[in-house]
């Protein structure tokens, strides 16, 4: 779950698509050396939320990278709506049903529309695993 909001800025956007990518191939081969099927979805968000990958499990890991080397995932600023991706990443996460569930959420913390998602976070973890 990205922000790409307004107070993020698009240099420091560049910054959590680098990491995000790092992130992928190093868990894409972690799971390829332990015979694991990893199932990864990407959602971004300011004002409004994208599902930029979805986690259908036909898209292999391998594939959502190729999304961050395609150069598709756009930095679009505007307010922070981490509720809506939190509520979008968890029903993305309730599709893939027999797969263990991590949400990892990169922000710089200042949500400021769509509500508070302190509460909506406090549920995820308590149901699933929210970093």
């Amino acid at each position: 779950i990205m922000d790409s909001s307004g107070s993020v800025g698009y240099q420091d956007y560049q910054l959590e698509l680098s990491f995000v990518k790092t992130l992928l191939e190093i868990m894409a081969v972690k799971a390829h050396d332990a015979g694991v099927k990893v199932c990864a979805g990407i959602v971004s968000y300011s004002t409004r939320v994208y599902v930029e990958v979805d986690p259908c499990c036909d898209n292999s890991i391998c594939r959502v990278v190729d999304r961050f080397n395609e150069r598709r995932m756009m930095y679009r600023a505007g307010s922070t709506n981490t509720n809506g991706a939190l509520k979008v990443a968890r029903q993305m996460l309730q599709a893939a049903s027999s797969y263990k569930k991590v949400a990892i959420l990169i922000t710089d913390g200042k949500s400021n529309t769509g509500g508070n998602p302190n509460l909506f976070a406090s549920q995820m973890r308590r149901k699933m695993v929210l970093t």
